[in-house]
C-alpha cells in the first residue's frame, strides 16, 4: 500500500508541473506577437489648413513612422473635443491624450508660462528657435512639469502677434486715446499688457472673436496674422496694426500622468516626433506671414507699420510689476539671442 501511495503521490506531481509548465519559469509573451497600437487623440482648436492643424497632421505621420505602428494618431481639430480650457482640464480626465495650445495658455497652472506672452522679449525668429530649441526651452518645460504635471514639448513659432482692429491707431499714446476694447487670452498676464497699454481688455475664447467684433462687444483683437485671418477678421476689422509685441509659441501638451505609463521607447519616438513637427512648423509660419500680410489687403485692409519702441516702452514694467519671480526667467531668455 505504502508503494501505491507513493507512485500516486508521484503520478500527482508530474501532473502538476505539467500543467504549470514544469519546474520551468512561465514564458514571457512573444515579443512577435501583433498588439493593438496606441491610439493618441491629439485635439487643437485651429481650422483644418491652418499651420497647427499642418502640425498636427506632420505628428501623426511621424508618429507612426517612427514607433512603426505601435502608436495610431487621430487628429480634431477646430475644437471639435472642446475649447482650449475645457481640452486641459480633458488631459486628466481622458477627453483626449495631447493637444496642440498656445504656451501661455498654462499660466492658471503655472506662472511660469506667462513668459509666453512677454511683450518684446524676443529679438527675431532665430531668438526664438534659440530659446525653445535650445537649454532655455528645457529648462521651461522641466519647470512646468514640476508644477502643473503637463508636459509640454515641440515649441513652434505662431507668428508675431498683431492687432485686427476697427479703430486704427500707429503709435502707444494713439492707442491710450482712443479707449480700445481688444479681445486678449483668458489669460492674465494678456490682460496686465493691454491695461498698461490703457486699453480695456477683454477676455475671450477665440471661437467667440468673430461674433464679439460682429456685435461691438470688442473693437479689436490680437494675434497672429495667419490666424486673425484665418478665422476672417478681415470681414469687421479694416485694419492691422503691426505692434508684433509677442512671438509666441504652441507646444504639444500632455498629462504626465498618462505620458509616464507608455514605455520609454515609445516615449522617445513621440518626443522626436513633435521636435520635428515643430520645427517643420516654424519655417512654414515664417514663410507664409508676408503671403498673409498680402491676402488682408487684398481684402482692403490697411496695413499700419506701428512705432514698435512706444508700446516697447508703455509695457517695460509689466513682469517687474506683475511677475517680479520671472525676470531671471526673462533674463535667460534675453541672454538666449547671442
Amino acid at each position: 500500500m505504502k508503494k501505491v501511495f507513493t507512485l500516486a503521490m508521484t503520478l500527482v506531481m508530474v501532473l502538476t508541473m505539467v500543467a504549470c509548465g514544469g519546474g520551468s519559469t512561465p514564458e514571457t509573451p512573444d515579443d512577435s506577437a501583433t498588439e493593438e497600437p496606441i491610439v493618441i487623440r491629439l485635439a487643437h482648436c485651429n481650422p483644418v489648413g491652418d499651420p497647427t492643424d499642418k502640425e498636427a497632421e506632420k505628428f501623426k505621420e511621424l508618429a507612426e513612422k517612427y514607433t512603426n505602428g505601435a502608436v495610431t494618431v487621430e487628429i480634431y481639430p477646430n475644437a471639435i473635443l472642446g475649447d482650449w480650457t475645457e481640452l486641459l482640464e480633458g488631459l486628466s480626465l481622458g477627453v483626449c491624450e495631447m493637444m496642440i495650445e498656445g504656451y501661455a495658455d498654462l499660466e492658471r497652472y503655472t506662472s511660469i508660462a506667462a513668459l509666453d506672452a512677454v511683450p518684446f522679449v524676443y529679438e527675431d525668429y532665430d531668438h526664438f528657435i534659440n530659446v525653445w530649441h535650445g537649454e532655455v526651452g528645457k529648462e521651461m518645460a522641466d519647470a512646468v512639469l514640476e508644477e502643473s504635471g503637463i508636459r509640454i514639448f515641440g515649441g513652434a513659432y505662431r507668428g508675431a502677434r498683431i492687432v485686427t482692429t476697427t479703430k486704427p491707431f500707429s503709435t502707444a499714446d494713439e492707442l491710450a486715446n482712443i479707449g480700445l476694447k481688444i479681445r486678449v487670452p483668458p489669460t492674465e498676464i494678456y490682460v496686465k499688457t493691454w491695461t498698461a497699454l490703457k486699453t480695456n481688455p477683454t477676455p475671450m475664447n477665440l471661437n467667440e472673436v468673430l461674433t464679439g467684433l460682429q456685435q461691438g462687444t470688442v473693437d479689436a483683437q490680437e494675434n497672429s496674422c495667419i490666424m486673425s485671418y484665418n478665422y476672417g477678421f478681415y470681414d469687421v476689422c479694416k485694419y492691422v496694426v503691426k505692434t508684433e509685441h509677442v512671438n509666441s509659441a504652441t507646444v504639444f501638451m500632455t498629462a504626465e500622468s498618462w505620458f509616464s505609463t507608455l514605455p520609454a521607447k515609445i516615449q522617445e519616438q513621440l518626443l522626436k516626433a513633435a521636435e520635428e513637427a515643430s520645427l517643420y512648423t516654424c519655417e512654414l509660419v515664417r514663410g507664409l506671414e508676408s503671403e498673409y500680410y498680402d491676402k488682408f489687403e487684398e481684402q482692403g485692409v490697411t496695413i499700419i507699420d506701428a512705432d514698435k519702441a512706444s508700446f516697447a516702452e508703455a509695457t517695460a514694467s509689466v513682469v517687474e510689476e506683475n511677475y517680479p519671480d520671472l525676470l531671471p526667467w526673462v533674463e535667460k531668455i534675453k541672454a538666449a539671442a547671442n
